[in-house]
Parts: structure tokens; C-alpha cells; sequence
């Protein structure tokens, strides 16, 4: 086991089980957050950026910085930040807050653009002086993005039954219809 724990917050809970199974492979012990559940240190804890600024993780979160365990924070797909309303997904704006544990964070995007570096350095409250930007080019050829607009939920659907159900599709909306 290594000294600390490093906690990935990750906003798409479609990702946590893989992640968790690639982490388990390469025999680094990882465990998806479960406020219902005690944890002994493990090297890696995944949590959705809701409950990571809930009172529950933060008191796991106190607890293992009096232990000195806290090592990280790794922001999976941070620019969904950026995404953040006060209609949708709200608490994610929270997540600032983080930088006040005064440990290293890390965070990770292939779809950061520049012109929007500057908001986002707002959002995660930290001084672009002490910014550190790594760039590189990356190329998946097993994943391809394409983008295509549907005005009905029909039409939607009739793409998700077109797709074999190991197929991932990510939909993203305009607005949020909630009931």
C-alpha cells in the first residue's frame, strides 16, 4: 500500500467501474466513495463531484488529512466544470473549495479550450501563477466523436436502440426536463 490516498473525482459515474477495474489490474487498491460504508486507507478513491463537498465525505476527508494521508485530488474530466449552472449540476461549482485542503491537485481534460482556460482557472479558485499546464497531442484511433442534433426524445431513443448496448453514447442536452 502506498503512504496516501489520492481522491479522483469523477462527474461521469458511467466511468467510475472502469476506472476501478483498470486501477484493480495494475494492483493499485481502489474504492468507489459509499457514505454508507467505513474505509480503511486505499490508494485511491473515486467520488462524483456532489458528494465530494457533502459533509460526509468531507468529515473522511478531515479524517485522513489528520492522518496524513491525503496525499491528491485528480479532477477526471475537468472541464465539465465548466458546465456547471445553478440549474445543473450546481454543487460542482463547489468544488473550489477543495484547494483550501492545501494538497496538490491534478486536473485532467483532452477538451479544455484555451480561450476558456481563464474561467475555468476562476472556478477552481487557484492563481494562474501557480499554474502548471501541460500539453500534449493525443491520438485514440479506437474512439471516434461525432455530433448530431435531435429536436424530439424519439429520435433520441431510436439512436440508442440503433447502438449495441456496450456501445457508449454520451447526450448532451441544452436543458434539463426534470419531473
Amino acid at each position: 500500500m502506498s503512504s496516501g490516498t489520492t481522491v479522483v473525482i469523477s462527474p461521469l459515474v458511467s466511468l467510475q467501474d472502469y476506472i476501478i477495474e483498470r486501477y484493480q489490474q495494475a494492483g493499485i487498491s481502489c474504492v468507489k466513495w459509499d457514505p454508507r460504508q467505513y474505509y480503511s486507507p486505499s490508494q485511491i478513491v473515486i467520488v462524483t463531484p456532489e458528494s465530494a463537498v457533502n459533509k460526509t465525505f468531507g468529515t473522511f476527508l478531515d479524517r485522513l488529512q489528520g492522518l496524513y494521508l491525503l496525499e491528491r485530488f485528480v479532477f477526471n474530466k475537468c472541464y465539465m466544470l465548466l458546465n456547471s449552472t445553478a440549474e445543473f449540476r450546481p454543487k460542482m461549482q463547489q468544488l473550489g473549495e477543495l484547494v483550501e485542503r492545501g494538497v496538490q491537485i491534478v486536473y485532467l481534460t483532452a477538451t479544455l479550450l484555451l480561450y476558456t482556460e481563464p474561467e475555468f482557472i476562476n472556478i477552481i479558485r487557484i492563481k494562474a501563477d501557480n499554474v502548471y499546464i501541460f500539453r500534449s497531442l493525443i491520438s485514440c484511433p479506437n474512439i471516434i466523436y461525432s455530433v448530431v442534433k435531435y429536436k424530439e426524445d424519439k429520435l433520441i431513443k431510436q439512436k440508442l436502440k440503433e447502438y449495441a448496448a456496450l456501445a457508449k453514447i454520451i447526450i448532451y442536452s441544452s436543458s434539463i426536463i426534470t419531473t
